[in-house]
């Protein structure tokens, strides 16, 4: 064997291997393929002039290889036609794990559906497609192997895919350019109870819940919470937190009195800035949660960072807001860790009692200041036999019921909120 060619073997053969490994189901396989494919490209590797290309020309090698192993069998191929590689809203996932022969004959009818689709499109579609969705190269490797700009592989694929879906029947939601998934819509669903949503948001959420009965029922219960949740003009401080378990979602609202036309005149001065201003608009977060957007207190969704994080706690600030107000809300929403096995505050079954649920929303402590706080965890429907441990009572919300906590504390006191039922089946 060429010595250079030996480099080339050494210094190529992991991301091969992970390459194959990632496109079969059959893994004592895939030392064999890679094997061919290196036999393939030592046969062809006197003619190979491309200089500068040797990369693309080894992976159409291997693309053609896998391909080939899955045509001369019986087996079925992962086929995910993704918007992009990291969203999880797949056109067609087809997978050969413990498949009835039932379900492997399904499942090779509608894969040959879906390539008969793709085989339909433009021929620069169709090889774009091809590449990024059914053999997983990713958009910098594709742009290189068809020898177009990355902008024009991403460009051409999101058309080719709306061709794709309109085929299938799938409807689209968009946020700007791209489709608005449950995990986007979830974030404004509060905002939009509150009547503080753009006329353009309000009209995608509206769409969205028309389709996506979770969502729906969400919205319906925090439409309905939404009157329950009251604080007096001349409350300094209050505390509001709506949790949702069936969406992992955590809503809160923060109010405060503010010298408003002081720090108007302030932010007016800095255009918005707050940036460099370390003092306002900082805020803290356990790390039992994760933070995924900040609003204002007419609903503009707000810029913000972490700026620094203990063992137990992440801090964040918001670096613009335009203006606020004498009583002034802030809100966010917040869902598990990414990752995390442990959904926040979720009712559990009892492992003492059956048919017994325990709910338990967490404490709030005073942060310095006497303050109204307010706790609403939603429970199902169908809840039954509700009895409220530490907190006052249910709200019965239609689509959900919120067992909730709602009063004043100070000094060293703090609310909960732990309670108990049945489902009703």
């Amino acid at each position: 064997m060429k010595a250079d060619f030996e480099c080339i073997v050494r210094d190529n053969t992991p991301w091969m291997l992970t390459y194959v490994r990632n496109r079969i189901s059959n893994k004592d396989q895939v030392e064999d393929i890679v094997q061919e494919v290196w036999l393939k490209a030592y046969r062809a590797y006197d003619k190979y002039t491309e200089a500068g290309k040797l990369k693309p020309w080894l992976m159409r090698i291997c693309q053609n290889t896998v391909r080939s192993y899955y045509s001369s069998s019986e087996r079925t191929v992962l086929v995910s036609l993704d918007v992009e590689r990291d969203e999880n809203d797949p056109l067609y996932n087809c997978l050969s794990a413990s498949l009835t022969p039932e379900e492997i004959y399904l499942k090779d009818e509608l894969l040959r559906e879906v390539l008969s689709a793709v085989n339909k499109l433009p021929d620069e579609q169709r090889e774009i497609v091809t590449l990024r969705y059914i053999w997983g190269f990713p958009v910098n490797e594709t742009a290189k192997i068809t020898g177009i700009p990355t902008g024009s592989v991403k460009s051409k694929s999101h058309y080719a895919l709306k061709e794709l879906k309109k085929h299938f029947g799938i409807k689209e939601r968009f946020k700007g350019d791209r489709i608005m998934k449950c995990t986007d819509i979830r974030k404004y669903l509060f905002m939009y109870a509150l009547g503080k949503t753009s006329a353009e948001r309000s009209k995608e959420i509206e769409e969205h819940v028309k389709e996506c009965e979770v969502c729906s029922k969400a919205l319906t219960a925090l439409k309905n919470l939404v009157p329950h949740i009251n604080v007096d003009d001349d409350v300094e401080y209050a505390h509001c937190l709506v949790h949702i378990p069936e969406i992992d979602a955590i809503y809160i609202g923060i109010r405060s009195r503010e010298n408003h036309e002081e720090i108007n005149k302030k932010l007016k001065e800095l255009n918005g800035d707050i940036s460099q201003e370390e003092n306002m608009m900082r805020s803290v977060w356990g790390k039992i949660a994760e933070l995924k957007c900040y609003f204002d207190h007419d609903g503009n969704e707000l810029p913000w960072r972490i700026i620094g994080e203990d063992e137990t706690h992440n801090y964040a600030k918001v670096d613009r807001i335009e203006r606020v107000y004498e009583n002034n809300w802030q809100y966010c929403m917040l869902t598990s860790p990414t990752g995390s096995e442990k959904k926040l505050f979720d009712y559990v079954p009892s492992e003492e009692v059956p048919g017994l649920f325990l709910g338990d929303a967490g404490e709030t402590f005073n942060v310095g200041t006497p303050m109204k706080t307010m706790r609403y965890q939603a429970v199902p429907a169908n809840a039954k036999n509700i009895k409220i441990r530490r907190g006052n009572g249910v709200i019965d919300c239609d689509t959900y019921k919120f067992a909730y906590s709602d009063r004043f504390i100070c000094d060293d006191d703090k609310i909960a909120l732990e309670y108990t039922f049945e489902l009703d089946n």
